[in-house]
């Protein structure tokens, strides 16, 4: 809690490095998960990391989307980034934008991933997830 950028790069670190055992690195995005909740709260984790922090943990999060190659854990980092971009994209009912102003990447990869024919298609459903 008094370091969480230490916390969410460990994270970060056991979910991209392939040597672990899978459960480990589910585990490990699930504890991502639960970290990031409540980011609309003054004390949570997610704006304590300030906003290099924020975009460090929004960049890491599509990078493994689209690079993960076990679909157990891109799976939970899809969850990840589901929940994640619930929390932080604030969206009217009647709005209809082309991009969210609080993750700019977030559709435009999303989009590339779902429309690249040469992507596995594991990775193309994690991304509508």
């Amino acid at each position: 809690r008094a370091q969480p950028a230490a916390l969410v790069a460990g994270l970060f670190a056991a979910i991209q490095e392939a040597q672990v055992e899978v459960p480990i690195r589910e585990q490990c995005a699930i504890l991502l998960r639960k970290c990031l909740e409540s980011a609309d709260l003054s004390d949570s984790l997610w704006v304590r990391l300030g906003e290099a922090g924020q975009a460090d943990v929004r960049r890491c999060l599509l990078q493994i989307l689209e690079g993960e190659p076990q679909p157990q854990v891109r799976r939970k980092v899809a969850d990840c980034t589901q929940s994640l971009g619930n929390q932080i994209i604030c969206l009217l009912s009647d709005q209809r934008p082309a991009n969210a102003d609080s993750w700019p990447e977030l559709m435009p990869t999303l989009m590339r991933l779902v429309c690249d024919a040469s992507k596995d298609a594991g990775v193309r459903a994690d991304c509508v997830r």
